[in-house]
Formats: C-alpha cells, sequence, structure tokens
C-alpha cells in the first residue's frame, strides 16, 4: 500500500541543500549524482503492535477509529547517503531496549549485528544532519522518498525499503531491507522498531564451543534482526532521524537514514482531505492484513504455539541480563500492558521483586487449555499485585501510580478495590470487564478525582458516557449517565 509521494517539508528542503551544494563554487567540477539502489519503497498497515506483529481481527470485531481526527499523521523520509554522518547522532546501541533476532532458537540478542555504527536521535535541525554527510569525502545523498500516512490507534505503519535483487545464505533466498515500525497504542504511546534483512557469516553449528569452532569455515546466513528502540518522536515535536550501514551491498551508498515525524491530524484545507485519504488506505491494509493473519494462523492447539514461541523468552526472566527485555517480549505478545509498562520503567530493585513474584505464582499454575491467556494473566495479575501491595503500603512513587491508574482507572488508585477486582476473576478478558464495570459505577461516586480517574480510563477506550463532565453538577452528570444506559439497552 503506496501513501501520495508527495514531497514533505524536509524533502523539499533536501533536494534544496544538494543543489545549493552543489551550485557552491562555480570553478568546481560537478560531482556526479550519487547512484541509488534498485529498491521497492513502500508504506503498509498491520492491526497490533510491532512486538507482537499482525494479528487477526478479534472477535468483537475491527476496532479501529475511522474518522480521520483520531489519527496521527505520520510521515518518513529515507535518504541514501554515500557516507556515514558523524557524530550528530548517539549510538544506537545506547539507545535501543530490545534486540530481537529470528535466525535462532533464542530470540535475544545482545547487540543488533547487521548494523555497527548506526546511530539514532531527536533531529532538531535536519539541515545540519545533511551538512554532516555532505561534509564527509565524497559525500554524496539522494533522497529515495517521502512517504505520509495516518496512524489510528492499535495499528502499526511500516515503511520499507526491499532490494530488488535477491540474496542467499545457506540455500535460503531473500531480499536485504529496512523497515521503520511505527506502533501506536489506544492511548498515544508510540513504538518505533527498526527492522534489517541482511547476510552475516555464521558457524553452522552456532552451539559449539569458541574452540571447537576454531576448525570450521564460516557460512553465510540470512538474518532479520529487530530493534526496539528506547524512544519515538514526540507527537508535534522535532522528528527521529535513523542511520544505518545500507544492507544494499555492491551500490555506491555506505548508509540509509531516515526522518521520522509525528503529527496531529490536520484540521482543514487540502491537507486534511489527503489525511482522509491515507486513512482509508490504511484501514483497507488492516482489514487486508487481519485477514491474512487469520488464515496463516498455524492449526495446532494454543498451548502448543505458544511454548514455541514463549518458552526461551519465559525462560529468560531468570537471567539479570535478559530479564528486562523478556519481559517487555512475553508481555506484548501476550496482551499483558501494565506488565509491558512496569518491564519498561521499574528500577532494578523493584523488577527483581515482580519477577520473584511471577515465579513464585507460576508454581501454582495448574495449567488449562490455553498458555498464551494463562501466561497474560499470570504476568498482568502480578504486576496489579505488586503495584497494589506498594499502594497499600504507601510506598508507591507518582509515576508508578500514574501508570497503576491509566491502566486500571479509579480501581486502580484504591488498592482494596484492586485487590478484590483480582481475587474475583480468572483472565484477562474477565479483569477487563471487571474494570469496565466498577469505572462506571464509579462515574457517580462522590469524590470528584474519583470520577475524573474513572472517567479518563473509560474515554481512551471509547466507552465514557456522552455529555458527562466529572466536574459537572449531579444533575447533569445523572442525565448523562441516564442517556448513557439508555443508549447500551439498560434501565
Amino acid at each position: 500500500m503506496f501513501a501520495p509521494r508527495r514531497r514533505s517539508w524536509f524533502a523539499a528542503g533536501c533536494l534544496g541543500l544538494v543543489f545549493a551544494s552543489l551550485a557552491g563554487c562555480a570553478s568546481t567540477p560537478e560531482p556526479r549524482p550519487l547512484r541509488p539502489p534498485e529498491v521497492d519503497i513502500k508504506l503498509s498497515y498491520y492491526l497490533g503492535s510491532p512486538l507482537t506483529g499482525p494479528t487477526p481481527t478479534p472477535a468483537g470485531g475491527l476496532q479501529v477509529s475511522r474518522d480521520p481526527s483520531d489519527a496521527l499523521a505520520v510521515s518518513c523520509d529515507l535518504l541514501y547517503l554515500e557516507r556515514t554522518p558523524g557524530a550528530v547522532l548517539d549510538p544506537l546501541s545506547t539507545k535501543s531496549r530490545l534486540v530481537l533476532a529470528a535466525r535462532s532458537g533464542d530470540p535475544f540478542l545482545p547487540a543488533a549485528t547487521l548494523v555497527p555504527g548506526a546511530r539514532v536521535g531527536v533531529v532538531n535541525r535536519v539541515e545540519d544532519l545533511i551538512a554532516n554527510a555532505e561534509s564527509t569525502v565524497g559525500g554524496r545523498l539522494q533522497c529515495l522518498s517521502s512517504l505520509t500516512g495516518a496512524l489510528p490507534a492499535g495499528v502499526t505503519a511500516v515503511f520499507d525499503a526491499t532490494s530488488k535483487k535477491s540474496v542467499t545464505g545457506v540455500g535460503v533466498a531473500a531480499r536485504r531491507d529496512v523497515e521503520v515500525h511505527v506502533g501506536r497504542t489506544g492511548d498515544e504511546r508510540l513504538t518505533l522498531v527498526l527492522g534489517v534483512t541482511g547476510v552475516i557469516m555464521e558457524h553452522s553449528d552456532p552451539g559449539l564451543l569458541v574452540e571447537e569452532q576454531r576448525g570450521q569455515k564460516p557460512v553465510e546466513v540470512v538474518s532479520r534482526e529487530y530493534i526496539v528502540l528506547d524512544r519515538a518522536p514526540e507527537i508535534g515535536g522535532a522528528p527521529l532521524g535513523l542511520v544505518v550501514p545500507s544492507p544494499f551491498v555492491g551500490d555506491e551508498g555506505s548508509a540509509v537514514a531516515a526522518i521520522v515525524r509525528i503529527e496531529r491530524a490536520p484540521r482543514t484545507g487540502q491537507a486534511r482531505a489527503e489525511h482522509s485519504g491515507a486513512l482509508a488506505r490504511c484501514l483497507a491494509d488492516v482489514r487486508q492484513s487481519a485477514r491474512r493473519s487469520a488464515e496463516e494462523a498455524v492449526p495446532v492447539p494454543a498451548a502448543e504455539l505458544t511454548a514455541d514461541k514463549l518458552k526461551s523468552a519465559f525462560a529468560a526472566l531468570s537471567s539479570a541480563d535478559h530479564r528486562r527485555s523478556a519481559l517487555v517480549l512475553v508481555a506484548s505478545a501476550t496482551n499483558a500492558e501494565l506488565a509491558a509498562d512496569l518491564a519498561l520503567i521499574a528500577d532494578d530493585e523493584l523488577l527483581t521483586r515482580y519477577v520473584a513474584a511471577i515465579e513464585k505464582r507460576s508454581k501454582a499454575d495448574k495449567g488449562g487449555t490455553d498458555a498464551k491467556q494463562r501466561l497474560g494473566w499470570l504476568l498482568e495479575q502480578t504486576a496489579f499485585r505488586t503495584l497494589g501491595e506498594m499502594l497499600a503500603d504507601e510506598e508507591l512513587p507518582p509515576d508508578l501510580l500514574a501508570i497503576l491508574v491509566r491502566h486500571g482507572g479509579a480501581v486502580g488508585a484504591l488498592a482494596g478495590e484492586l485487590e478484590e477486582a483480582i481475587a474475583r476473576v480468572k483472565d484477562l478478558a474477565a479483569f477487563e470487564q471487571y474494570l469496565v464495570a466498577q469505572n462506571r459505577a464509579f462515574l457517580e461516586h462522590r469524590h470528584p478525582a474519583i470520577r475524573a480517574r474513572a472517567y479518563d480510563w473509560l474515554a481512551r477506550r471509547g466507552l465514557a458516557p456522552a455529555n458527562y463532565d466529572p466536574v459537572g453538577s449531579d444533575a447533569e452528570r445523572r442525565r448523562a449517565l441516564e442517556q448513557d444506559r439508555i443508549s447500551r439497552g439498560q434501565r
């Protein structure tokens, strides 16, 4: 699915800088333009996050907003550089929280192997990045494309540059590519993931000891790696720049740069019309990817499928080096949203306490028909219990209380209510239903702060009553709640 190939503010500025650099001195011979790689460039979408990957349509139907005002505007400008810019941006290794590989049984890597020397950072002045690239010896560049799309909640946009030439490693043919995944959750949290496909040299039996490998000749292996960044562009803020070594071997350039920008939806004019068209293309892509995910689902019991995908990740919880990244992966794959947030922001002491509680509760697990659902509920209820205990003991700092309220609403701010909610249900789906019911009940609470927390939680899920104001008069609130009950078929 291609977005309109119109030049963005950045692409126009980029070309202007290129022309200016070429015309800088009349006596200097004009350099030959950098030959771009033979690549297919596209923008596509899927339902789900960059960590879960494409997911099928849920049982309740597709819950993606069709309102253009709800969708963010996301753009990515791709540059092809003859030389990698200098220290304008930070090393990628210091700004990534998780590296996943698709070539082996262990999904975790200590560092990315396909993008040595990659850099990332906020680009306050795009001109400085380009000027730095041009100032190096032979610093030519090409603007490959400028793609703009729409990003509703619950969807991931993928900007992809794929080589037209195939490569082969250990009998497996593939195309080298660079992908930028921009995922958005319901409360506007953004996740940025870099995906790269290339060829590395690896021993045919990676399990051998170093001494045993010395007598073996390494072979070319097609590898795909995903690097989860620890930050994403701020909505309406400066763009984020990524510069990676070019995987397109044999071409003139040495690096590919991606400049990612996120904006609010345009309100009027031609920009609004283009944004609406981009959202229509996004929704068509999402429906197609959801159908494809359902059709390609492996027809095996869920417990077996989960064991194949998550066994090594869950086992990595016992490793201090992989503990945090393992939790992010497992929590995201099992829809344990609070657990995923806790894995990212908890300090080492709290993370150790949380993992110990998980291991203790996992020993009491009696099994069942769906291991993935059980695992998700195990992680989520333990996250709520751990933070709830700290709340009851008055040990919960404000930042952790904020994520507890974000995921639990008014229930999350009341330790007793939270403990009762967990005790009443047996899985994530039932817990979500209980939170909806209780937060609706709290809309009638006498305390305005509790009403506000309940309303905000419901509003983020599109469940808040119309015309309800948590600080409005008693009569106004009663009218709004009564109309809401009637609209939901209740009296």
